[in-house]
């Protein structure tokens, strides 16, 4: 049955609006199509060239390290070997690293890389040669590493032309399918408006599906790399204390070898004379807790020794059973030397915790994220407050509900406001001064615990001070509490 014309009349003016409406709504998402393109293309180059500034930088720090030492001021050779190491972590992870296969396709970035890892060689060669003298290691470093300033600064500027190029290349692509559809919704839309809709609807759907999946295959390889970086940066920062706990022990052993080695000395006397009742009744006394001694502060040292290397070994995929336990306690333990003046940190575990499944060195780098960021809450509370002096307090717990387990990081600082507490996961959220938190530790954190413990990661708002609780899940092989009892 046909239409009257006047409701032809009525429906052409609706079906232009409509035209209209969906004409410039296409055109509206098309540019923010663009300009999200555009983003992205800014965040991809600075991914690459991230990795070639910080080669720059450790490079930079490395010579003006050597250049101080050099000059006679106060650098330690360990000081000097520590930020060389650093610098060989950030050329092997871009060697390495998955995540920079195109900046290692560039040849002037792989040839600079191949001949950075033949001087590194050579000066690991020299510098087992050389001694422990810092002048000495200093000029080794600064001899050979002074030739690459200009060679990073060259292929860094490469790394952004390439950046480019590819960006432009992959944009022109996808701008030109665009405009090919929106060419045909035009054309069409005149003849049937709602079958054009509807493709061009489906159209845009898969083609939000696909950014959608390449954006979070970027984020994820993204996050991934900042967290094996701010695993560098917290064992850069870690270092210093670490070596003060090993020093100790070591101290002592020392001092007891040279006791043993005079004791020995004594008793083989090269004269013959006998030893005195009164000297063989002290060396009977003295020498055995001279070696249990030795073996405390040997034992000790193994205990540190093995923390840090848990904590600095990179993750391989592979999952095992990880021990709540002892990851507490290696975290306490690598971070003990840098918050024990400030704070009194005391735990509450529960005796026989089952396992949970996951990789230790993760786990451990989240402890360590909470318990630092605690104390520098502390910290900031007692200076805006004037009570510097005061002891602030951390307290540690893990215990058993039913198949998961609670640890639970808590401070007495000043807590963290409502407003704020909302955004502390947001990726590069930080209420610290620039240059000083960049604003990732949580939510890496939180990612981790997600991804690799399937756990979860929150703030508790019910507690004075800062609360965060990490929640596993139990292995799945652990038997029940009860049965455990039985």
């Amino acid at each position: 049955m046909a239409l009257p014309s006047s409701l032809h009349f009525r429906m052409r003016p609706g079906l232009i609006v409509l035209a209209a409406v969906l004409v410039v709504s296409y055109l509206f998402f098309t540019f923010s199509f663009r300009a999200k393109l555009e983003e992205d293309a800014i965040e991809f180059r600075e991914n690459l060239t991230w990795a070639i500034f910080q080669i720059q930088k450790e490079l930079i720090d490395t010579l003006r390290l050597s250049e101080r030492a050099a000059a006679g001021r106060d650098v330690s050779a360990d000081d000097l070997l520590l930020s060389f190491d650093i610098l060989v972590s950030r050329i092997d992870l871009v060697i390495k690293g998955d995540g920079f296969q195109e900046l290692r396709q560039i040849d002037s970035v792989q040839q600079t890389l191949d001949r950075l890892n033949q001087s590194i060689a050579e000066i690991d060669a020299e510098l087992e040669r050389a001694g422990e003298a810092p002048k000495t290691i200093a000029e080794i470093l600064h001899r050979v590493l002074t030739a690459y300033e200009g060679d990073l600064q060259r292929i860094s500027l490469e790394a952004i032309h390439y950046s480019s190029e590819r960006n432009t290349v992959h944009n022109a692509e996808i701008s030109d399918q665009m405009n090919i559809l929106q060419m045909l919704f035009i054309g069409n839309l005149v003849i049937i408006a709602g079958v054009v809709f509807i493709a061009v609807r489906q159209a845009l759907k898969a083609y939000n599906a696909a950014f959608k999946a390449e954006e979070q295959a970027m984020e994820r390889r993204f996050i991934e790399e900042t967290a094996e970086r701010t695993k560098l940066e917290a064992l850069g920062s870690l270092a210093g204390g670490v070596a003060h706990e090993i020093n100790t022990p070591a101290q002592y052993v020392m001092a007891n070898l040279d006791f043993l080695k005079d004791a020995f000395s004594d008793l083989a006397r090269s004269d013959g004379a006998p030893v005195s009742d009164d000297d063989m009744a002290y060396y009977r006394e003295e020498v055995p807790v001279a070696i249990s001694q030795s073996k405390d502060g040997m034992r000790q040292i193994a205990v540190i020794v093995q923390a840090i290397k848990n904590f600095a070994h990179p993750g391989e995929g592979n999952k095992d059973k990880v021990s709540i336990e002892d990851e507490i306690g290696n975290a306490i333990l690598l971070t003990n030397n840098l918050i024990k003046f400030a704070v009194d940190l005391s735990t509450d575990i529960d005796a026989d915790l089952p396992m949970v499944v996951g990789r230790p060195n993760e786990l451990n780098q989240v402890l360590i994220n909470l318990i630092m960021n605690a104390a520098y809450a502390i910290e900031d509370g007692q200076k805006s407050i004037g009570a510097a002096s005061a002891m602030g307090k951390i307290t540690i717990s893990a215990k058993r509900r039913g198949q998961k387990i609670d640890i639970r990081v808590h401070d007495n600082g000043p807590g963290i406001p409502e407003h704020v507490a909302a955004r502390i996961f947001d990726p590069f959220f930080t209420t610290k001064p620039v240059g000083v938190g960049t604003g990732q530790g949580l939510a890496i954190s939180q990612r981790i615990i997600f991804k690799t413990f399937n756990g979860k990661l929150f703030h508790d708002d019910s507690v004075e001070g800062a609360c965060f609780v990490i929640q596993l899940p139990v292995s799945e092989d652990e038997p029940e509490p009860h049965e455990q009892r039985q």
